[in-house]
């Protein structure tokens, strides 16, 4: 029998850039012990760098067969975990062209949560938080690593208390801002505050990334860009036309080139549209960047002169690389890019500029 390895629960069975970067930051903190990858639903995300995810439930029914008495050794690898609700987590995992229908005929009323708990297999409030006195087998040691919650207090009653209980049933707990840990010590639960793992991806995967560098789509972006650019990243929930024509002026007053990219093409991250939009209303030269490799995107964002992104793991990594973030409009903060920079980087909402 197989000896029984830590799982790595996580939301990568989705294409999301920081959570694919999330799993291999921990498989390669294991220092080559055993490990499985597990999410909501079985998926196979290495073609983007990513993982081969197992379905959590269905790897809890399996464990017996596969390691016999071995007790449960779960690491939740981080991310925005304490926000995410069943119903979300389990639009995300839909394909993008469903979401909207699937919003037209179902609610977050009794029918649409018990279609959201029979697409995770699990009658969870909270879909990626595993709750250790609900688990069907014994868990030996249950950590949450650097996790994130910044609006935790606008859950439900119901799912506030669900994870209140798995965290405090937790052998180790960190967060990754200080909102988060201030909403938990309001509870009553004690949390470290740790970066987050993503800020360790350029010099623990140097050599993906410069392998990456040398991929065509990398090679054939750096040639059309013809000099220093700009790499720019948006959330879907930006595509109003109002929202896009600020982007637009930002980025026409620099003055270089730029490479739009997506951070991440699960319903609700970044969509194509909106960025076909946008290079209508460009001055400068401009291209988009149609690799969603992990590896490549990283090798795209070492190789630019500076980023605009909306999202939190790309900002990070435009930190890593050195390169300076350009503002963003009003607006266009999220929560969670608000409280990690105000708890890494203050004074908060102060970007330099290329």
């Amino acid at each position: 029998m197989a000896p029984a390895p830590i799982i790595l629960f996580g939301a990568f069975d989705r294409h999301n850039l920081g959570d694919l970067l999330l799993a291999q930051c921990a498989q390669a903190s294991l220092a080559g012990r055993p490990c499985v990858h597990a999410g909501l639903q079985a998926r196979d995300l290495r073609e983007f760098g990513g993982p081969r995810v197992e379905a959590l439930n269905q790897l809890l029914a399996d464990w017996p067969a596969r390691f016999g008495k071995a007790p449960l050794d779960i690491l939740h690898v981080g991310g925005e975990i304490l926000s995410t609700s069943t119903w979300e987590a389990a639009l995300m995992l839909q394909e993008p062209a469903a979401v909207d229908a699937l919003l037209r005929r179902l609610s977050q009323d009794s029918a649409g949560a018990a279609w959201a708990q029979a697409q995770i297999g699990a009658e969870r409030p909270l879909a990626y938080v595993l709750n250790r006195s609900q688990c069907p087998l014994p868990i030996r040691h249950l950590e949450f690593r650097c996790i994130g919650g910044c609006t935790f207090a606008a859950l439900s009653a119901a799912e506030r208390a669900y994870g209140l209980q798995a965290l405090a049933e937790a052998d180790r707990l960190s967060v990754r801002d200080r909102v988060t840990q201030a909403a938990l010590a309001e509870a009553g639960l004690q949390a470290q505050l740790s970066p987050d793992p993503v800020s360790g991806v350029s010099r623990r995967f140097a050599a993906q990334i410069h392998q990456a560098g040398q991929d065509a789509a990398v090679l054939a972006a750096l040639h059309q860009a013809g000099g220093p650019f700009l790499a720019v990243q948006f959330a879907a929930e930006y595509a109003a036309d109002a929202t896009l024509a600020q982007i637009a002026a930002r980025l026409n007053a620099q003055g270089r080139s730029l490479v739009l990219f997506r951070a991440g093409a699960a319903p609700w991250h970044d969509d194509l549209e909106p960025y076909q939009r946008l290079l209508t209303r460009l001055r400068v030269p401009a291209q988009l960047f149609g690799s969603l490799h992990i590896w490549a995107i990283c090798a795209l964002l070492a190789a630019s002169a500076g980023v605009f992104a909306t999202s939190l793991h790309v900002r990070l990594l435009a930190r890593e690389f050195g390169h300076p973030l350009l503002d963003l409009p009003d607006g266009m903060r999220s929560a969670k890019v608000t409280a990690y920079e105000a708890s890494w980087y203050p004074p908060a909402g102060q970007d330099d500029t290329p």
